[in-house]
């Protein structure tokens, strides 16, 4: 097996939906209330694509610019491609504070958090934390 399959490979070839139940996998995450460790999901779909994600891209989210200029301010945007996984917040707290360091301005981050389109912004002070909605002025590009 190990000639002719990698692990990406033999995930995707081998994980069926039935081999993930008989063998009772899940997925786990903090609980955000009590910070315990809790199971989130036992669909077969997303622990395989949680497995095959920590493997590709080595973990990392996916992030791209969107708006250089976002509001006409020289500010940056940010946005998640959510492909299932939701981002850990802290360290995107953290990289908004590092990528302000570099790029001087306000720096935002759009991302997908248990079903709600958030924004994540940063301008050198305290961070923000907000839900999208239409009062927030739209980038010049959108990203599905």
């Amino acid at each position: 097996m190990r000639k002719v399959y990698n692990d990406v490979n033999f995930i995707d070839e081998f994980m069926t939906p039935e081999f993930i139940e008989k063998h009772k996998f899940y997925q786990y995450g903090k609980d955000p209330h009590t910070g315990q460790l809790r199971i989130v999901s036992r669909d077969p779909v997303r622990i395989k694509q949680t497995l095959l994600y920590q493997l590709t891209n080595m973990g990392q989210p996916f992030i791209f610019v969107v708006d250089g200029n976002y509001a006409n301010r020289g500010e940056l945007y940010l946005a998640h491609r959510h492909n299932g996984l939701d981002i850990e917040i802290k360290y995107a707290i953290e990289t908004l504070k590092n990528v302000h360091k570099i790029w001087q301005r306000p720096v935002h981050l759009q991302a997908l958090i248990d079903d709600d389109m958030m924004l994540f912004s940063y301008d050198g002070n305290q961070p923000k934390q907000q839900t999208i909605n239409d009062d927030l002025p739209k980038p010049a590009h959108q990203i599905s």
